[in-house]
């Protein structure tokens, strides 16, 4: 399930053009939206972050290219899941 258009267009006037963790201008690059809980499904505001391409990797992958224990651990329990 993605991110309903509505609520993608208010996170995006909410974090003004700008990546909300380094402030990356969106000018330049796409902006992704973050799930902070990783449940894809959970599309309140306050559990989403609109992210740099660069900011919203780290947050799912280690600095020596391996998934983060949450995010292995989900695809473990949903190994068919697109993610």
């Amino acid at each position: 399930m993605s991110v309903p258009l509505g609520v993608q267009k208010k996170m995006l006037i909410r974090s003004r053009g700008y990546c909300e963790k380094r402030g990356e201008d969106f000018a330049f690059v796409e902006p992704q939206i973050h799930h902070r809980d990783r449940d894809r499904e959970n599309n309140k505001m306050d559990n989403l972050l609109v992210l740099c391409p660069s900011c919203h990797s780290m947050k799912h992958w280690n600095i020596d290219g391996t998934l983060k224990k949450k995010d292995f651990d989900l695809m473990q329990e949903f190994p068919f899941y697109q993610y």
